[in-house]
């Protein structure tokens, strides 16, 4: 997010950037963060199905922030909607149901996903989603982030 035109207070120093995928079937789009020393930037990409509509710029100072966590979840009805698609295309591929074997697909696959959750002092929670196989830097993320809201204090 350097290179995005982000302005900086007189004292404000960036510790970290994370570049997170969006999730596992559109792992083209990228969810970025910036962690300064007075703010998370997120720079999130807005998505209709899976069309890209731009990016929401969002901004959280650092003492307004109380908690920040992974979290995991499983949506169990994508999940066999997209086994049964997948059984409907597999049973009837010669008719030439190969693009509902692809959704199916798809929609079993997006089935697990994973969030930034991050909780305001006013007691609001907001969910940042990223794709499964990126836990890794969102826990270096949240990391980051705690450490910074324990030096605040």
């Amino acid at each position: 997010m350097s290179g995005s035109n982000i302005a900086f207070a007189k004292d404000e120093e960036v510790q970290s950037e994370h570049k997170l995928g969006y999730s596992l079937n559109l792992f083209f789009i990228k969810t970025r963060f910036t962690l300064t020393n007075k703010r998370l930037i997120g720079d999130i990409p807005n998505v209709f199905l899976v069309i890209p509509l731009g990016n929401n710029n969002v901004t959280y100072p650092l003492n307004s922030i109380t908690n920040v966590k992974i979290g995991n979840g499983f949506k169990p009805i994508r999940f066999f909607i997209g086994l049964a698609l997948i059984g409907f295309g597999i049973t009837n591929l010669s008719a030439g149901n190969l693009i509902v074997l692809v959704l199916g697909a798809l929609m079993v696959v997006s089935s697990y996903y994973m969030t930034i959750i991050i909780q305001t002092a006013a007691g609001s929670l907001i969910y940042h989603q990223i794709a499964p196989h990126e836990r890794a830097k969102g826990q270096q993320l949240v990391n980051d982030l705690n450490l910074a809201i324990a030096e605040r204090m």
